[in-house]
């Protein structure tokens, strides 16, 4: 703090060799002696500083260690570079369930199946059995009348007979498309009651046909059926084609 005399002339204050400062009377143009309080104001800039009855006119140097005043403000740095990366923070708390989905459309399922018997023994071979005891047949697939399945659906089918054998020998084929795809033998033993059976997968397209028949010229024709002994012919589709 620095006693001002009463003088309107400009007056250097001591201490840090800075600009000095103007003195100026008040509105009643007097001058009285007061305490002022010595502050460095903004670079470049003038300042005027009511205290008591005095303006003080404050000029725009910002003074240095060396009493120099500081050069300008200079030109924005470049961009530094990116920091290390930070520790990873605490795991947050499980967000709300989403709304409910609506539901899908069901998938189509392709269906084709069939078990069949027979109901008496066969006497006559080289053509297709007659399996005439229905077990299952939805899709009707299977045509009792002509003894032979019609596929609808193209894909992967699995197909098996179980014959029992009985007073004559066997022998019986599985057809596809009039060719032959399976042959069973089983040789009759008297006063025997025997079993045949085979089993295969096929891929067929729409339009094929599949059945069982006796093959052969000989007398191999003793498939055989009654009220308590069974001769049966199954078939159902594994896989449809997709493409």
């Amino acid at each position: 703090l620095q006693q001002v005399p009463q003088s309107g002339d400009l007056k250097q204050l001591p201490g840090a060799g800075c600009p000095p400062i103007g003195l100026y009377p008040d509105r009643a143009g007097q001058w009285e002696g007061t305490t002022l309080g010595w502050g460095l104001p903004s670079p470049l800039s003038t300042r005027l500083l009511r205290l008591d009855h005095f303006l003080i006119s404050i000029p725009t140097a910002v003074c240095g260690s060396d009493s120099t005043p500081e050069g300008l403000v200079g030109p924005k740095g470049d961009t530094g570079e990116t920091g290390v990366t930070g520790v990873e923070g605490p795991r947050g708390f499980p967000g709300t369930p989403g709304r409910k989905g609506e539901p899908g459309e069901s998938a189509y399922v392709h269906r084709s199946a069939f078990s069949v018997g027979l109901e008496s023994r066969i006497t006559v071979p080289n053509v297709p059995i007659r399996f005439t005891k229905i077990f299952y047949n939805l899709q009707n697939h299977y045509d009792g009348t002509t003894g032979k399945f019609h596929c609808n659906i193209p894909g992967l089918y699995y197909f098996s007979y179980h014959i029992t054998v009985y007073l004559k020998d066997v022998k019986v084929s599985l057809y596809k498309k009039d060719k032959a795809m399976l042959f069973t033998y089983d040789q009759y033993q008297e006063k025997n009651v025997d079993q045949a059976s085979g089993s295969v997968l096929l891929h067929l397209e729409v339009g094929d046909q599949v059945w069982l028949q006796v093959y052969g010229d000989g007398d191999s024709y003793g498939i055989y059926a009654d009220n308590v002994n069974d001769s049966t012919f199954t078939g159902f589709l594994l896989y449809h084609d997709t493409n």
